[in-house]
């Protein structure tokens, strides 16, 4: 998404991509918020854009696959299956394409680094992941 961003909001490559790195493990932990976020790496200075059009892009670059929910949706019915779904990212996107994708109303568990505050792949993660799930 980086370099659609850059393109779109006339934003340096570069800097970006510094600032993306130095602050995304501390989102995705659920340690700051989405706002806090973009301020570090984006609205750290003066911009032609509102942080507000800066997420409505980053939210729309969210696609789903929806082949690949019909698939899940008919396995799980098929064969009485446990959907979890383990996911590396912030709340608010988090949030968003389980309640927009409507992938509540298949997935059993959503183990998410910025619930549970430990990043994927570490094996406390997945410790994590036994403990809320019950399994294990």
């Amino acid at each position: 998404m980086s370099t659609l961003a850059a393109k779109k909001f006339n934003l340096d490559l570069e800097e970006l991509n510094k600032r993306h790195t130095e602050v995304l493990d501390t989102y995705e932990l659920g340690k700051i918020t989405l706002e806090e976020f973009l301020n570090r790496v984006v609205f750290y200075e003066d911009r032609s854009f509102t942080p507000a059009q800066f997420r409505k892009f980053m939210f729309a670059q969210t696609k789903p696959y929806p082949k690949m929910i019909e698939l899940i949706r008919q396995l799980k019915t098929r064969y009485g299956l446990k959907i979890v779904v383990v996911s590396n990212e912030g709340r608010e996107l988090n949030e968003y394409r389980i309640h927009t994708f409507k992938l509540d109303g298949f997935v059993d568990f959503f183990i998410s680094s910025c619930f549970v505050r430990c990043e994927n792949p570490m094996q406390i993660f997945f410790s994590c992941a036994r403990y809320h799930t019950g399994s294990g």
